[in-house]
């Protein structure tokens, strides 16, 4: 009998929890439009609506901090996303966007002289497989139409008697 006197009330509790979270789902709704918190959830966020929003942000007293000078956040500590402004709102002075990234082989050279090397199997050296032969260099290539070069490492395809060519790719010059 206590078997069957706890499963009545454990029913009860479950009965009693399931109703009382359903209606707080419901006092959430906001009675103006019928859907939570007054907000339009409709899938895709359009451009008009972002900038609706942020003149709301302005006229309700949002500003984004400013700063003189980027602070390194410290190894192992938090990142700073809503303390510092991100990248399309920093100062920095580097133009966004203007360099095309690299494309696959030669035909997809950016306006840097860069593209990703498709390395070429040598299938001599070893019958049945694909043999590569790859080092790591050292070089400088330039990431930015407004910055110099930057010193890099990384993999190239060596140059061997059953795969000639040169090593690397237009943009990188091993030093």
């Amino acid at each position: 009998m206590n078997r069957c006197k706890l499963l009545i009330f454990m029913s009860l509790v479950l009965m009693i929890a399931t109703l009382t979270w359903g209606i707080d789902q419901t006092l959430a709704k906001d009675p103006a439009n019928g859907k939570g918190q007054g907000l339009n959830y409709h899938g895709k966020v359009t451009p008009a609506e972002r900038k609706a929003a942020a003149e709301r942000a302005v006229a309700g007293g949002f500003t984004l901090p400013q700063i003189g000078e980027a602070i390194m956040a410290v190894p192992g500590a938090a990142p700073h996303y809503f303390s510092h402004p991100n990248y399309a709102n920093s100062p920095s002075g580097i133009r966004k966007f203007v360099d095309g990234l690299p494309g696959l082989g030669p035909s997809g050279m950016n306006n840097l002289g860069q593209y990703i090397p498709v390395a070429v199997p040598d299938t001599t050296t070893y019958p049945g497989s694909d043999y590569y032969e790859i080092a790591v260099v050292q070089y400088r290539e330039q990431m930015h139409s407004d910055l110099p070069c930057t010193l890099l490492r990384g993999y190239v395809q060596l140059s061997t008697d059953n795969v000639p060519g040169r090593s690397g790719s237009a943009g990188q010059r091993p030093s």
